[in-house]
């Protein structure tokens, strides 16, 4: 997808105490190039729960960044299997 750092600064917050969300540590500024527009890709992949680790975690999160001028969203799903 499309993204625009007016500041320079593409952040990723920290897994905040008690939180379900973000980054484990502080990740460094994405935006490479400055204030500009970029393109941002996610990957995700997914473990099931791990009943004897329950802290550990379920999704892990690839983000690549890079300068870019489309707008444009595409979203990739994988493709549903026949039953």
């Amino acid at each position: 997808m499309g993204i625009v750092s007016r500041s320079g600064r593409l952040m990723v917050p920290e897994y905040p105490e008690g939180g379900d969300s973000g980054a484990l540590k502080a990740l460094p500024n994405l935006a490479v190039d400055g204030p500009g527009r970029y393109r941002m890709r996610v990957y995700a992949r997914h473990w099931e729960w791990d009943e004897a680790d329950p802290d550990a975690p379920t999704e892990e999160h690839l983000i690549v960044v890079y300068p870019g001028r489309s707008t444009e969203k595409i979203v990739h799903r994988p493709r549903q299997r026949p039953s």
